[in-house]
């Protein structure tokens, strides 16, 4: 059965459901979120492999310390000055940071000792400089220890 408005009065149409300019805004909202989400999650992956870099070159750091801490002092400077080192997995031993593109030795690692300035006599003290360069995630990367080693301090 169909009701007719008396004439003059106001007419209320009411729909259900969504417009098509609803349905489009909704999914535009949806989707940027998702881009966003996923740049987040992108975004911490590559920090997290940073990270993971970052550690492995501070380990390999550890372990080139103890070697030339063990070393003797008087093979410091004749064996140990420009020589190069790897940086490994602990537990594989692959190969986990590549050296930069040009470098002389193809290893990430350097190992440098020189005479303090301030020190005129090498047989008393050295510094020992420990460099780890590689190319990672986020471009050149690198980090540095530098000791100063005493022929009291060296291994025997």
């Amino acid at each position: 059965m169909i009701r007719l408005a008396p004439v003059g009065a106001r007419v209320e149409i009411r729909r259900a459901g969504f417009l098509l300019v609803d349905v489009l805004v909704g999914t535009s909202l949806l989707v940027t979120a998702a881009l966003g989400m996923t740049a987040v999650a992108a975004s911490t992956a590559q920090l997290r492999r940073l990270n993971a870099e970052r550690a492995a070159a501070l380990r390999a750091l550890d372990r080139e310390e103890a070697v030339i801490e063990s070393a003797p002092f008087d093979d410091l400077l004749a064996v140990h000055d420009g020589s190069g080192f790897a940086v490994l997995a602990e537990d594989s031993g692959a190969v986990l940071l590549r050296a930069r593109a040009g470098d002389a030795d193809g290893l990430p690692g350097r190992v440098t000792v020189a005479i303090p300035d301030d020190v005129g006599d090498p047989s008393r003290l050295l510094d020992v400089t420990l460099r780890v360069d590689w190319t990672g995630g986020f471009g050149p990367q690198s980090v540095t220890r530098t000791l100063r080693v005493s022929r009291l301090g060296a291994g025997s």
